[in-house]
């Protein structure tokens, strides 16, 4: 893949600053090459990704990242979020939505509404009315449940939605208590069968 992006960006714009294959190795290049963009598979060496990023924007601030993955599955989308992706780019779109990726993202602006990402998190967020009355739940509620139902941490939760990890455990603990489940995989099943994803 590296030697495909490297031919394709040799003509363009856009600079190969650096190949990390670890998340070490990622970080490493990312403080020498601060203004960089991160363009990263979901696994790396691997290891988990969406976990290594997660952990370094606890203590240093969070790389512009844009994956570059085989699939679009939903939870890795919500993982992406969470973690405040620039985009999420399938593979089979091929390297000029990479490119056009990176220069939006270049310029500090957001994918246009029709892009996976985007989707998904418009589904995250979406309001309770389209549910019906009778639902318990509040509309954080909800969004916390649909991030639940994603396989989201907490803590991936709350980096997602902006409040702490026990406002999470909070809202978690009231969600299982409204829905008279037992666990968070109750909950999920609750959220599958109610249509929020």
């Amino acid at each position: 893949m590296v030697e495909g992006l490297r031919a394709y960006f040799s003509n363009k714009s856009i600079h190969l600053a650096f190949v990390g294959r670890s998340p070490t190795e990622v970080r490493e290049g990312l403080q020498l090459h601060p203004t960089s963009i991160l363009v990263t598979e979901t696994k790396l060496g691997g290891e988990d990704m969406f976990i290594a990023i997660g952990e370094w924007a606890e203590q240093e601030r969070s790389p512009r990242v844009i994956f570059f993955a085989n699939s679009d599955n939903p939870c890795n989308l919500a993982r992406a979020l969470a973690i405040s992706a620039g985009d999420y780019v399938l593979k089979s779109e091929g390297l000029d939505i990479l490119e056009a990726a990176i220069k939006r993202v270049a310029r500090g602006e957001r994918p246009d509404a029709q892009r996976p990402i985007s989707q998904r998190r418009i589904q995250l967020i979406a309001s309770r009315h389209d549910l019906d009355d009778q639902c318990p739940l509040t509309h954080r509620e909800l969004q916390v449940l649909r991030h639940v139902a994603m396989g989201l941490s907490n803590r991936e939760i709350g980096r997602a939605l902006g409040i702490s990890v026990e406002t999470i455990k909070e809202h978690v603990q009231n969600i299982l208590r409204k829905l008279d489940v037992n666990d968070r995989t109750q909950a999920a099943i609750w959220a599958h069968r109610n249509q929020l994803l």
